[in-house]
């Protein structure tokens, strides 16, 4: 609203004042827009400077969590490689209840695994580290996976699913599976299920500040681990 204040003198004309004031008023405008656009100009460059910086840091952040990652199941892949080895699977009959009790003794000193399954094709599951040896067991869970393994000369690392029989929680789990040669020509497939906690613990060793909430996806689209969201894995 724009108040007019007029003197009293006899040959004052009515709008005299208002005229002066608002053509000073649309001077000042025209004055000001000049600012305003340099204003609007470098409030978008910060913006912009901003965003580009949350995606250097999400950058820097995800290539981080993924060495970390990396570096983890290259340990992994060094445990596995070494049960694999064990002199309980060498000569021309593999002593499997032997191997039972070497599979257990990793699974209760290795962070993070759940338990180790030991597979065949044609016959399913044959030794649970999560039952005692020569309980009848259920088929083959994620069998796509499983053929995928027996072609496969390195480990694989699964998607992520769910708990399966003899599971000790309700908790989804990964699945490292590495082919077994046997000296008889038979092959079969080692199944280490692995919690989610030792993806939390290895996102922890990147060190990402706490305002970022990291998550690790996998080839599914599901989220195998979320340390700052509980809950919201799978």
């Amino acid at each position: 609203m724009l108040v007019c204040l007029a003197p009293i003198d006899p040959v004052y004309r009515p709008g005299d004042v208002c005229s002066v004031r608002q053509r000073l008023l649309l001077l000042v405008i025209a004055a000001l827009l000049p600012l305003v656009v340099v204003i609007g100009a470098l409030s978008f460059i910060s913006v912009s400077q901003k965003q580009a910086d949350l995606r250097d840091a999400a950058v820097g952040y995800s290539t981080d969590i993924l060495r970390s990652v990396d570096r983890e199941l290259q340990a992994q892949r060094h445990l596995v490689a070494v049960l694999v080895r064990s002199p309980t699977l060498e000569g021309p009959t593999p002593d499997l209840e032997r191997f039972h009790e070497v599979a257990r003794r990793f699974v209760a000193q290795v962070e993070g695994w759940d338990r180790v399954i030991l597979s065949e094709s044609g016959r399913g599951q044959i030794l649970n580290t999560a039952v005692s040896f020569g309980t009848p067991l259920p088929p083959l869970v994620d069998a796509p996976s499983f053929d995928q393994a027996l072609k496969s000369d390195d480990m694989i690392v699964t998607n992520l699913t769910g708990p399966g029989p003899f599971a000790a929680g309700e908790a989804a789990a990964v699945a490292l599976r590495q082919r077994i040669n046997l000296p008889n020509g038979q092959k079969m497939v080692l199944s280490v299920l692995v919690r989610s906690e030792m993806f939390e613990r290895t996102i922890r060793q990147a060190r990402i500040e706490p305002s970022w909430r990291p998550f690790l996806i996998d080839g599914a689209d599901r989220i195998i681990s979320a340390p700052r969201a509980p809950g919201a894995t799978g």
